[in-house]
């Protein structure tokens, strides 16, 4: 049985969703950035829904938790 991807999380800057794809490949978790092999930068266009960065339904939580928690941090730091 397949399981299928789910959208963690959304950006409309690629560096933004790259750095995010990082964090969850270095915690070994498996993902996919939807509009990265785009030749252009989404962000300039106004109807685009930016970067959609999927990772495995079972990997969802796990993913989503590394996500928050980063988040957490950084305005901790801010």
């Amino acid at each position: 049985m397949q399981t299928k991807r789910l959208t963690v999380r959304t950006f409309s800057q690629k560096a933004e969703a790259l750095i995010a794809k990082s964090k969850l490949e270095d915690a070994g978790i498996e993902c996919f950035l939807e509009g990265e092999a785009s030749p252009i930068d989404l962000q300039w266009l106004t109807a685009s829904p930016g970067y959609k960065l999927q990772v495995w339904e079972p990997d969802f939580k796990a993913a989503l938790k590394l996500l928050n928690l980063e988040n957490a941090s950084d305005t901790e730091t801010a």
